[in-house]
Parts: structure tokens; sequence; C-alpha cells
């Protein structure tokens, strides 16, 4: 049987902080608490080193050149969008009433005071 690791004998082993190695390693069930001791098989650290692997992640951005990017195409939803900003500014602009001041048309309504 091999001799069990104390906290900070595995931590200095795998070159690792003594409280982070504590807790991945009950985190994944291969901490050996016997009374008060807490200790860790030396065998379980290769084991939990490799549980603790990170994977890489995936690009979350989509600017990288792909084939279909290279390619000209034509966007509809430019298009689409213009038309329909154009379509309301327009109908906007027909609901409103004329606010700017005729010079050839009638003299403002003069303006009563509240009592």
């Amino acid at each position: 049987m091999t001799r069990l690791l104390t906290l900070d004998e595995a931590a200095e082993r795998v070159g690792v902080p003594k409280r982070g190695l504590r807790i991945e390693a009950e985190r994944r069930g291969l901490l050996v608490k016997i009374g008060r001791a807490v200790r860790i098989d030396p065998n379980d650290l290769e084991e939990l080193v490799k549980k603790c692997r990170v994977k890489p992640q995936e690009h979350d951005c989509t600017a990288a050149p792909t084939s279909a990017a290279l390619e000209p195409t034509k966007s509809a939803t430019a298009d689409d969008a213009s038309t329909r900003a154009l379509a309301t500014a327009d109908r906007l602009r027909k609901l409103s009433r004329d606010t700017s001041r005729n010079e050839t048309g009638p003299p403002p309504a003069p303006v009563i005071p509240l009592k």
C-alpha cells in the first residue's frame, strides 16, 4: 500500500495552491478523510489533473474568414432594413402636421392667455 500524501505534499508535487487542490479533489471524490486527517492518494494525482484539464473553447468570433465568407454575396437583410426604414419615415412624414410657418398662407391663430 502506498503512503497517502498530505495536502501540502500533494500541492507541492503538482505545483498548485493547497486550497485549490483540496476543493477540486473533494469535488471529484478523490479526497481521503480519516478522522481529522485529510489526505490524497499519490496515484490519484494524475487522474485529478486529467479531470481538471480545461477543453479548448470554440471561437465565438465569426470574423474569421471562411470559404463562404470570401465569396461575394449581397445581403438581403441590409436592403430589407433600408426599405423598411424609408417606408416608415415616409409614413411618419405623411401623418405629422406641418409645423413650419408658411409666408403665403393665413396668419397664425392669436394666442389667448388663460385667466
